[in-house]
């Protein structure tokens, strides 16, 4: 009896063992393999938004198209209701054209843009909406014209603040058109901002990548509270940005970068 119960054993290891060498020899599926999938990735790192512009469509929709400095022959475009695609300049008869491999395509002639998707516009006569007298923002917003400020605390009249967990990741920029940018620590960000007198400025047009992050994130506050900006001043080198009056009246506090 132990003699038979000794064979048995020994036939099953043998046939475990033979089962096993001939799976990797043939590549076949071992029947005692746990399914496994290979990791998919379904995000990529967005570009920075050194250079945004905003255009506003002939259906009001809002589309942005951000380029790295120095270089245009990349451009990552939000569209409603979408990631923001990294896409590639290809060659065109006039203007610039850019590609994306899921067949959408992004058109830039002489201030006009237009989206198309595997060859039929989406998204037709796309503009810089011109929001006040260029005349009179150049004489109220001049000195924040090509500038940078790093994030580095909100305060309030009620005694209490909130500050990034990272300063760097908040870098606010103006350029020169009229438009800012800003990284947070999640997505960037961009739009248009409208100067007046008295140092009176507003920011609106705003639109995001739209990577999800988890986390301690301050980037909904710090984009909340751009949207509620009255005016600004400068003094030295700190840039403080005035919200809203009411009974949590507060400032925005940046340093030049």
């Amino acid at each position: 009896m132990k003699t038979s119960l000794i064979w048995t054993l020994l036939l099953t290891a043998l046939a475990g063992t033979i089962l096993f060498l001939v799976s990797q020899v043939t590549n076949l599926t071992s029947p005692f393999a746990k399914n496994t999938s290979e990791p998919v990735a379904t995000t990529t790192a967005p570009l920075t938004f050194d250079q945004a512009t905003v255009y506003t469509c002939s259906d009001d929709s809002v589309v942005a198209a951000a380029f790295k400095t120095g270089d245009t022959t990349v451009l990552e475009v939000s569209l409603p209701n979408s990631n923001p695609l990294v896409m590639i300049q290809v060659e065109a008869a006039s203007g610039a054209r850019y590609t994306h491999e899921s067949g959408i395509a992004f058109w830039e002639q002489g201030g006009v843009a237009l989206v198309e998707k595997d060859g039929e516009v989406i998204f037709a006569n796309c503009q810089v909406k011109s929001m006040v007298d260029t005349a009179a923002t150049a004489t109220s917003t001049s000195e924040l014209s090509g500038t940078q400020w790093v994030w580095t605390q909100t305060s309030f009249a009620t005694a209490s603040s909130v500050e990034p967990n990272e300063p760097e990741d908040f870098i606010l920029t103006f350029s020169e058109n009229n438009r800012f940018s800003a990284n947070t620590d999640c997505n960037n960000v961009g739009g248009g901002f409208v100067g007046g007198t008295d140092g009176a400025i507003s920011f609106s047009e705003m639109v995001s990548t739209l990577m999800a992050c988890e986390g301690d994130i301050k980037e909904g506050t710090f984009v909340s509270q751009l949207g509620q900006v009255v005016s600004y001043r400068i003094v030295d080198t700190e840039l403080t940005l005035s919200l809203k009056s009411d009974a949590d009246n507060g400032e925005m506090k940046f340093t030049k970068k």
